[in-house]
């Protein structure tokens, strides 16, 4: 009996060994370059980092999962977070990831115009959809440790809305030296404000199809809509578009969520098959 109590804690306690182990990881590789940009922003420091360094410590993510995944379950592990590369699913959850963004947007901007503000031209729908494509690699730096391997191991012992919550507080906590160091304190508050309903669509979209695949079109396609269509199209009035915006993800969200609270086990017994 105790063996057996032994083993249920170890299956447990493994993970969190391996998601903490993780968090210290991403967190400290990507604030070697990170912290001291926010130090120098209020001259506390004056030297500045290499642009080079800069570039491969904000890979901290996508290096971590590597390595916390070859040393806490070998090669097995190794396979595991390579499997994440897979086309899985239905291709409508592809569509899903990058649709979402504009269509949402798309929708605040005709809202905006209607009220008298100019929509964004053919350019700013052009650069937001060729960027979505171009910059996707870009993505693998954050994508491939958040919904590539502390989001399903986080599922192993975990429902899926808390997986949700711990990843996006360990996201929320891994981008903050960030935006000290390059964001105005309103922008920050309203990237934090939509961290909520995207992280609940991220684990929708990445328990729908085990691939990380369309995250990575998701993370992508969020970023470039929201720099072309929204900061760069209404410059100064993005306000109103933004709060539009927050409100179309946050109804999205919310049956995201309830389907999440449904899942329940569901998502643990398609971690173990893979």
């Amino acid at each position: 009996m105790e063996d057996s109590q032994d083993r249920a804690v170890a299956h447990v306690l493994a993970p969190w060994k391996a998601g903490m182990t993780f968090v210290i990881l991403a967190c400290g590789i990507t604030w070697i370059a990170t912290i001291p940009e926010a130090l120098r922003r209020f001259s506390l420091i004056d030297f500045q980092i290499p642009q080079w360094m800069h570039v491969v410590c904000l890979f901290g993510p996508a290096i971590a999962a590597v390595i916390v995944a070859g040393v806490f379950e070998g090669t097995d592990g190794l396979r595991r977070l390579a499997a994440t590369f897979r086309v899985r699913g239905s291709l409508g959850w592809y569509g899903f990831s990058i649709f979402v963004p504009f269509v949402t947007l798309g929708m605040v901007a005709g809202g905006m115009a209607a009220a008298g503000y100019s929509f964004p031209s053919r350019q700013a729908w052009w650069m937001a959809s060729t960027q979505t494509i171009w910059l996707l690699p870009l993505f693998l730096r954050e994508e491939l440790g958040w919904r590539g391997y502390f989001l399903p191991l986080l599922l192993r012992t975990q429902t899926p809305l808390r997986a949700t919550a711990w990843t996006m507080l360990v996201w929320v906590v891994w981008h903050v030296p960030q935006y000290v160091a390059n964001a105005s304190i309103s922008y920050a508050l309203l990237m934090l404000f939509l961290i909520v309903p995207i992280s609940a669509l991220f684990t929708l979209i990445f328990t729908r199809t085990q691939s990380v695949l369309p995250c990575l079109l998701f993370h992508s396609a969020v970023d470039c809509v929201s720099a072309h269509l929204l900061f760069f199209s209404f410059g100064h009035d993005y306000m109103p578009a933004f709060a539009a915006w927050a409100v179309l993800l946050y109804l999205l969200a919310f049956p995201a969520m309830r389907t999440l609270q449904q899942q329940k086990e569901e998502p643990k017994s398609r971690n173990e098959k893979a």
